[in-house]
């Protein structure tokens, strides 16, 4: 996919950048090349942090935050928008309930992990285990 976008950042000018992304690249990877490539540096970004692109079309200067999940193919998104790197919504509060109940994920994630590796070594031909 190849798009062309001004972006805005902070303490600068708009600049036009073109995107040029596989099928299977997500806003989040966008967003981390964009504020990766920035020779002024002026989008911070920490490893491991999740990003996202807020857009507008040409003919509106209200940014919708798009999904940092959603491939880069299927977001609403188009040449001539404005786009802006930006952490994504934490929702309502300050987010540290988001924070805390992805932990709790990772915690089951983790434990759901282990029992299924447990049960794995109970098979007696693990050939046919997918993994």
């Amino acid at each position: 996919m190849r798009v062309k976008l001004s972006l805005r950042r902070p303490a600068a000018p708009l600049t036009d950048v073109l995107v040029m992304a596989d099928s299977t690249a997500t806003v989040s990877d966008v967003a981390h090349q964009i504020a990766e490539a920035d020779p002024l540096r002026s989008i911070p970004v920490a490893p491991g942090e999740v990003l996202t692109l807020a857009v507008a079309p040409p003919t509106s200067d209200q940014p919708v935050m798009l999904n940092p999940d959603l491939l880069v193919g299927d977001a609403p998104i188009g040449s001539g928008f404005l786009a802006e790197v930006t952490p994504p919504a934490a929702g309502p509060g300050d987010g540290r309930r988001s924070r805390a109940r992805c932990a709790h994920l990772c915690r089951c994630r983790a434990r759901r992990r282990r029992r299924v590796l447990a049960a794995d070594r109970a098979l007696p031909d693990r050939s046919r285990c997918r993994q």
